[in-house]
């Protein structure tokens, strides 16, 4: 087996055996999350990570974890970048409610701003440990660099994106089974659409600092919406609305860097002088 092919497998077996056996576990049996094997149960998504940092090593060596690592904290951007990364998902969700609200009752429905207090408690910060810093260096760090490498960065992007949702399965199973296959296949379209725009994110700064703070910014719009909370019946038009507003962006954000090549995942050569 070859360097390539032995991180690929790590990465596979640690970032999806180990989280859908904890997550599975925790859907046959109905434990409670907030449980302290509830909680070690759903904090195994920690493992893409982990899977990501090792692929890197296993197939690049120390110097590609280096690098990874350097990625982390790259935070030298254009401040719209940030802006982009921050505010970002924020827009999505704003554009998506009003879209959705206004075709469905009829009049504009301002934002509750109140819930910009939940952004700020401890549960918010936790947010950025099992998921953008327990799922970057896999998604970004390690499978979308190494995609680029056999496929255009497009199709890099959403393959990564395809991934990245169907990942999900066994951690929404509950909501898949009271909202329907549907939400299922749109939450997978919208995660696609996501990805496609943390991708280009990170083609532009070079950085995983940044695809974390949007990976943040998506699951804090998402967990806690300025808007009324939608019965079951409506949370599928909704998630199709917001599908529809993420896709613009992500084709409007490729055609930004259009015909660009991608970085390499790192400048170091494998032994036997392959890439």
């Amino acid at each position: 087996m070859t360097r390539r092919s032995a991180g690929l497998a790590v990465f596979f077996l640690l970032a999806f055996a180990v989280p859908w056996t904890g997550w599975t576990i925790l859907a046959v049996t109905g434990m409670d999350w907030g449980s302290p094997t509830g909680r070690l149960l759903f904090s195994t998504g920690l493992a893409c990570s982990l899977g990501g940092l090792v692929a890197v090593a296993v197939e690049e060596g120390r110097a590609g974890l280096v690098e990874r690592l350097r990625q982390l904290v790259r935070w030298r951007v254009s401040p719209g970048w940030y802006a982009f990364a921050l505010l970002g998902p924020v827009a999505l969700v704003w554009i998506a409610s009003t879209l959705y609200l206004l075709a469905t009752r009829g009049a504009y429905v301002a934002p509750d701003l109140s819930a910009l207090r939940n952004w700020w408690s401890m549960a918010a910060l936790l947010i950025i440990i099992p998921g953008p810093l327990g799922e970057e260096f896999g998604w970004r760090g390690y499978l979308l660099p190494r995609l680029t490498k056999r496929f255009s960065f497009t199709v890099a992007a959403v393959l990564v994106g395809l991934l990245w949702g169907v990942w999900h399965l066994p951690l929404y199973w509950g909501r898949i089974v009271g909202a329907g296959p549907l939400w299922f296949a749109l939450f997978c379209a919208g995660v696609v659409a996501l990805s496609i725009l943390i991708a280009v994110l990170w083609l532009e700064t070079r950085s995983l600092l940044l695809p974390i703070a949007a990976h943040f910014m998506v699951n804090l719009s998402q967990n806690w919406t300025f808007y009324p909370s939608l019965r079951p019946d409506e949370q599928v038009a909704y998630l199709a609305v917001f599908v529809g507003v993420t896709a613009a962006a992500a084709v409007a954000a490729l055609y930004r860097v259009r015909g660009r090549p991608p970085p390499p995942p790192s400048s170091r050569q494998l032994p036997d002088g392959r890439p």
